[in-house]
């Protein structure tokens, strides 16, 4: 790890993406924290895990 590195972290996982790397990284974590929310608001209407993993492999 380098001064200038990204670290991306949640309660499951942490990322380091090294400086050079950012700019060609972000656009997919962006895209995963839109996924994301995404399920968090169709869990909260009360689908489940296994309904959405369904879903996705349609």
């Amino acid at each position: 790890m380098d001064a200038g590195d990204l670290i991306v972290g949640n309660s499951d996982n942490v990322l380091i993406v090294p400086r050079g790397e950012i700019d060609a990284v972000l656009p997919g974590l962006e895209r995963t924290a839109q996924k994301e929310k995404g399920l968090e608001a169709e869990i909260a209407t009360g689908q489940t895990c296994m309904t959405l993993v369904y879903k996705a492999l349609a």
